[in-house]
C-alpha cells in the first residue's frame, strides 16, 4: 500500500486542527474526530484494507465534511482540502483492493543473468506507472 504512518497520522492531525474551531459542545466535532481515529487505526494495521465498514466510514466523514461546509464555522476551503485528502485516501485503498483481486501484471527482474518472472497486480496508479517508468529509464542508464 503506498499510504504511510506519517501521512495517515498528518491527515488526522489536520482533522483535529480544523475541528479545533468547531464550537466547543458542537457533536459534529467529535464524530468526525471518532471517525478519522477509527480510519487512522485502520490504516496503522500492518495489512490494511477497506472492508465496507470503513468505507461506510469514508462516507460518513465525507458527509460530515458536507455539513461542516455550510455552517461556516471555518473556511469551506480549508474543510474541502481535507476532505479531498480524505477522498484520495479511500480511493487508495480501493486501488489497493482491486490490486489484490484482479489478474497479474509481469515484471521481469534479473536473477543470477537469467530473466524472471513475478507477477504484480494489473491495475496500477499514474503514480506507480511514473515510478515504473522511472526504474526501467534508470535500468537503461545502468545496461
Amino acid at each position: 500500500m503506498l499510504v504511510n504512518k506519517e501521512f495517515s497520522i498528518q491527515l488526522t492531525t489536520n482533522l483535529y486542527r480544523l475541528t479545533l474551531f468547531f464550537p466547543k459542545k458542537e457533536p459534529l466535532r467529535y464524530k468526525m474526530r471518532e471517525l478519522a481515529d477509527d480510519i487512522l487505526v485502520v490504516l496503522i494495521r500492518s495489512n490494511p484494507k477497506l472492508a465496507p465498514e470503513n468505507e461506510k466510514d469514508f462516507e460518513v466523514l465525507n458527509s460530515f465534511f458536507e455539513v461542516a461546509k455550510i455552517q461556516n464555522w471555518v473556511n469551506p476551503y480549508d474543510v474541502l482540502y481535507v476532505q479531498q485528502e480524505y477522498s484520495k485516501l479511500k480511493q487508495e485503498l480501493k486501488n489497493s483492493e482491486l490490486q489484490k483481486k484482479s489478474g497479474t501484471l509481469e515484471r521481469g527482474f534479473s536473477v543470477s543473468g537469467k530473466n524472471h518472472q513475478e507477477t504484480l497486480p494489473r491495475v496500477i496508479s499514474k503514480r506507480q506507472k511514473k515510478i515504473l517508468q522511472a526504474l526501467k529509464e534508470i535500468d537503461t542508464l545502468h545496461d
